[in-house]
């Protein structure tokens, strides 16, 4: 077993944990997944391997909900992710359950020569809303960051005065994910949440910026928001 699988195994066994008794069976949970390869390596090499995982994952309950290719870092961290994962698991340990079986474990070094391992983020989260995967248009990938002392009474106050704009231009949320714990990588270690956007037209965010009224949440966004440590990127829908 690598030291990086054994880290992961360790934030694992802590995040299940700190579950109160009986959840870490019964919770469904929420494998948040932002891809960075090493230098050289295909898409395609990673597409054949998750295709060989999911089949594995799935006998534990894992299953991916949303996968999209992000093709433009906007801002933050994690700026050679190439795609984000999300994942439904049936329970918290599934993934530990996953990392122990000898046809996964057969998978590890061809993983650790597909992935740049110390950057590829991994997140545990859990549902907010969601209506399934988007299939078109356009994609903000939002990783949101608070500033200190701000949460999701804060965030959840300031979406309701942007969401509204936002979908007069093309763009509304179509899932969101509470970040419970940073597993490993490089992406920020105090996420808040992980929204996904389905927009008309990426130009709508430019339209966005020039609303009037958007420009007035200015303030507001700013004393929330962690600009230093959030992720944006655009994605699509694969395929």
């Amino acid at each position: 077993m690598s030291l990086i699988t054994q880290i992961k195994m360790l934030a694992i066994a802590a995040f299940v944990g700190a579950l109160p008794s009986g959840q870490a069976q019964a919770q469904q949970v929420n494998l948040i997944d932002f891809v960075i390869l090493q230098d050289g390596v295909d898409i395609a090499e990673r597409d054949a391997y998750e295709e060989g995982v999911k089949p594995i994952a799935a006998k534990y309950g894992a299953n991916v909900v949303h996968s999209y290719d992000l093709f433009a870092h906007m801002i933050g961290s994690m700026k050679n992710a190439v795609r984000l994962n999300v994942w439904n698991l049936d329970h918290a340990n599934a993934l530990g359950a996953l990392e122990q079986d000898p046809a996964y474990q057969k998978m590890v070094s061809n993983r650790d020569r597909i992935h740049d391992m110390s950057a590829l983020t991994l997140y545990m989260g859990q549902e907010i809303t969601s209506v399934g995967p988007i299939k078109d248009g356009f994609i903000l990938v939002d990783l949101v960051v608070m500033n200190g002392g701000m949460g999701d009474a804060e965030r959840d106050a300031y979406e309701a005065k942007m969401a509204p704009l936002a979908k007069k231009y093309g763009y509304e949320i179509r899932a969101s994910y509470r970040i419970m714990q940073k597993i490993s990588g490089e992406g920020p270690d105090r996420a808040l949440r992980l929204n996904l956007w389905r927009g008309e037209t990426p130009n709508g965010l430019e339209r966005l910026n020039k609303d009037s009224d958007y420009i007035a949440l200015e303030n507001e966004r700013n004393t929330i928001t962690d600009f230093s440590q959030l992720a944006l990127f655009m994605a699509k829908p694969r395929g």
